[in-house]
């Protein structure tokens, strides 16, 4: 009868022993070479009356090894299945092997040995609920809820003529450049009109200046290629309107400005015409309402950034507090990565190999945590997570389109990896709730200014949004 046997090396290695015994196989390598013979019609025979000699002489060590193999691989995964939790990676072939004989002639018991990297056996330390974690919590000022509102004013307001008084950053001015040539507007030369120069977006602060002195009608003289910060072949095309086939024109670094007019828009009115504009179904009708949304909405864009900094300094306490009970089999699980990843070389491994490590230790942390927080993940919520990443992905190419949001979905629902990946994710997430609610939670009120330069710190090349999307 095939059976398995483990032989422990030390508390983080082990050998299994695998035998595939010639009682458990032979039934089944005649059913499969019988199985061939009615499928095979060779010269000479009626189709499935080829003598089995035959089929053996031709096929019988292709299909024994076959045979062999898949019961090995069946015992394997049944070991795994029922051990898993005490195993790191999974059962690697032995370099000291026999060369395995498949001869058909001669029938006989196979054995094959594996490496195994043995999980270490622990109880997860620094679990006491006192334990206490700063939660950042954004406090939005009613300054900053007045300066978004103003924001949204002026983005659903109009454009106005500006007639008098100064001219400010925040205005537009439209000018006419025309190409000079020795102090004179050059004959045949380029004449742009309308060029509409946001002042504020002008990056040499003399001619900011300059503009900011002028009012419509008057001029003064500038280079067109410092109106704003572009490439050339851009200021070409789009300020001063040059086809494609003259991009290569000698152009004078001096044009005539003449402002032709200078808007500035408008804000619209704060009243009920205009919240309706971003809630027309009506759930916030007072101003009050509106500014209670904008506060959420200047908040919001950091809480998975904010969730994500807790749940790191959670993480790193446990990893800091059990990283001495948590040996690992490194040989082992050297040679594991390195035979089931093959962009990986050997020098990679080991360059990065702290990191790698780490993340064993703490998936074998969250293992532990999740049954004793016992934490279970639905059916529903991995369809849930599959769809949210759907959307996250696609975003407005499946708004409203359900017939193409379903095929997506239903296309990721038969992708066993990525049923695997949103199962750990829904895991991970409903894990950290159940540690923040263990241990002990402080917050800490921060201004937005505040947690923009955390999050400057934290997530350098992120915006808000996307800060902390991945969590650890």
């Amino acid at each position: 009868m095939s059976k398995i046997v483990r032989e422990d090396i030390d508390n983080l290695n082990a050998v299994l022993t695998v035998t595939v015994d010639r009682q458990s196989y032979e039934p089944i390598l005649e059913e499969e070479l019988k199985k061939l013979r009615s499928q095979i019609q060779l010269k000479g025979f009626r189709k499935g009356k080829t003598p089995l000699s035959f089929i053996k002489k031709a096929h019988g060590k292709a299909v024994l090894a076959d045979v062999v193999q898949k019961m090995l691989g069946e015992q394997i995964n049944e070991y795994i299945k029922e051990h898993g939790d005490e195993l790191i990676g999974s059962p690697l072939f032995r370099e000291d092997n026999e060369p395995v004989n498949f001869n058909i002639r001669e029938l006989s018991d196979y054995v094959f040995k594996f490496d195994i990297g043995l999980s270490p056996q622990f109880e997860v330390k620094g679990m006491e609920p006192e334990t206490s974690f700063e939660k950042y919590v954004v406090q939005v000022s009613d300054e900053d809820v007045d300066k978004r509102l103003e924001e949204l004013l002026k983005s659903q307001g109009s454009p106005k003529e500006v007639t008098e008084g100064e001219t400010r950053e925040e205005d537009i001015a439209y000018l006419t450049l025309e190409e000079m040539e020795n102090g004179e507007i050059k004959e045949g030369g380029i004449v742009s009109k309308e060029v509409a120069v946001p002042i504020e977006d002008v990056p040499s602060e003399d001619i900011k200046k300059m503009l900011l002195s002028k009012k419509a009608g008057e001029q003064f003289e500038v280079n067109p290629f410092e109106l704003e910060d572009s490439e050339p072949h851009i200021i070409k095309k789009y300020l001063l309107n040059l086809p494609e086939e003259e991009q290569d024109v000698e152009i004078s670094s001096t044009f005539r400005a003449t402002i032709e007019k200078i808007t500035r828009m408008e804000p619209a009115e704060f009243n009920e015409a205009f919240i309706e504009r971003f809630f027309p179904e009506g759930d916030v009708k007072t101003p009050e309402a509106f500014r209670e949304k904008i506060r959420e909405s200047l908040a919001s864009p950091y809480n998975n950034g904010i969730r994500f900094l807790l749940s790191k300094a959670i993480k790193n306490h446990l990893m800091e507090a059990n990283r001495d009970q948590l040996p690992l089999p490194d040989d082992y699980l050297k040679r594991w990565i390195l035979s089931n990843n093959e962009n990986l070389s050997a020098e990679e491994i080991e360059r990065d190999y702290d990191k790698i490590s780490d993340d064993f230790r703490w998936s074998a942390i969250s293992e532990k945590l999740l049954k004793q927080f016992d934490v279970k993940v639905e059916e529903s919520e991995i369809v849930d997570e599959i769809r949210t990443g759907i959307y996250n992905r696609f975003g407005q190419y499946v708004q409203g389109n359900t017939r193409l949001l379903d095929m997506l979905l239903q296309r990721s629902l038969e992708d066993e990896k990525q049923i695997r990946e949103a199962a750990e994710n829904v895991a991970s997430r409903k894990l950290f709730e159940a540690l923040e609610a263990h241990f002990t939670i402080v917050e800490k009120p921060v201004s937005l200014a505040e947690i923009e330069e955390v999050f400057e710190k934290e997530f350098p090349q992120e915006t808000p949004e996307a800060a902390g999307e991945e969590e650890e």
